[in-house]
């Protein structure tokens, strides 16, 4: 890995609230708490029912270029499609026609096919290669080559942000397809969202939830965006009525740039998920660093990819935790060998 050169030692994690006129942040005093060497939460701010969390980091490493499935689709540069030699509910697979490495976040989901999907953990997909992954069905009631009158030609489009945890968390996790349906049908029926086949793309594209999203993303990218020094900042924690539901962070600014937008939307959704009435329940910086703590003290245990990355897993009582590992640049003759370093750090609950 090639070392970023050091920012700052010291960390402003200034958190700011709203001024009731403009909408501008303004300072408050800076809070932070420690998730380990040179990486940091800082203050949060509510918004609704969601409390978002900065998390800095003043040490950065380039592990080269990368770009997100959504992209590499859009750019035509990929393509996701059913096995050639017979669809699977649960496996896929991904062609790199790129010259840059896809780093696929698990919890993406992709529409087409002869079902929607969600990919089932993080993969790096290298330039110019093809490869299978996992993957979950996110639509219990279809199994055929046309989505909605159209003929699929057994290939999917990405959709845009990722899966709610709770269903991200039942494949990734719980490895249970059952367990995918049925949050799939909570997150339906919790959202009033209804589809013939059951699908989670009946929430993620029904206008009146992706109208409320836009609002809150914009507020919650407009406070992330106010975050000082913004090159430290590299992922985000969120808590939905004071439980932290997910925190994920990055190995540098750059990569978490890639998936601000899709991060943010996941927490809007759940906080318009979310039924609860009355006054939310507060939380800080440390509850982030508890609930961290608790998933790092579970056993760790590896899981090579079909991609050749390796993911590391912990599995507690009440969460899990992944790190994509990226693979190690090539040591000088002689020189002892650099170790493999984590692309993503996700924290995520049941």
């Amino acid at each position: 890995m090639v070392l970023f050169a050091l920012l700052p030692n010291i960390v402003a994690a200034q958190g700011k609230r709203a001024t009731a006129k403009k909408g501008a942040f303004t300072p408050r005093p800076p809070v932070e708490a420690a998730l380990q060497s040179g990486v940091t939460v800082g203050t949060g701010e509510a918004f609704g029912r969601v409390t978002v969390f900065p998390i800095y980091s003043v040490v950065q490493r380039d592990a080269g270029e990368f770009v997100s499935l959504e992209q590499a689709l859009r750019a035509k540069t990929a393509e996701v499609r059913e096995k050639s030699d017979g669809a699977s509910v649960n496996e896929l697979t991904i062609e790199n026609k790129g010259k840059t490495n896809i780093l696929v976040l698990a919890g993406t989901v992709i529409k087409g096919g002869n079902q929607d999907r969600q990919i089932g953990q993080d993969f790096i997909i290298s330039a110019k290669k093809t490869v299978p992954i996992d993957a979950f069905c996110v639509e219990h009631g279809r199994w055929e080559g046309a989505r909605e009158g159209q003929a699929t030609g057994g290939k999917f489009q990405v959709v845009s942000g990722l899966a709610p945890t709770t269903v991200r968390a039942a494949g990734q996790y719980k490895e249970n397809q059952g367990q995918v349906w049925d949050a799939v049908a909570k997150v339906n029926a919790e959202n009033r969202s209804s589809s013939e086949s059951d699908t989670l793309i009946a929430t993620l594209d029904n206008p009146r939830i992706v109208a409320q999203r836009k609002t809150l993303v914009r507020k919650i990218k407009s406070f992330l965006d106010a975050r000082t020094p913004q090159n430290n900042v590299v992922g985000l924690a969120w808590a939905i009525d004071g439980e932290v539901r997910a925190v994920r962070w990055f190995m540098n600014h750059k990569i978490w740039s890639m998936y601000q937008g899709a991060l943010s939307d996941v927490a809007a959704l759940e906080a318009l998920t979310t039924k609860k009435r009355g006054k939310p329940k507060a939380v800080g910086p440390q509850a982030i660093i508890a609930f961290v703590k608790e998933i790092d003290r579970a056993k760790s245990e590896t899981k090579a990819t079909t991609a050749g990355n390796v993911n590391e897993y912990r599995k507690a009582a009440k969460g899990g935790s992944s790190r994509a590992m990226a693979p190690a640049a090539p040591a000088a003759p002689g020189a002892k060998p650099k170790p493999a370093e984590a692309l993503t750090h996700d924290y995520s609950a049941y």
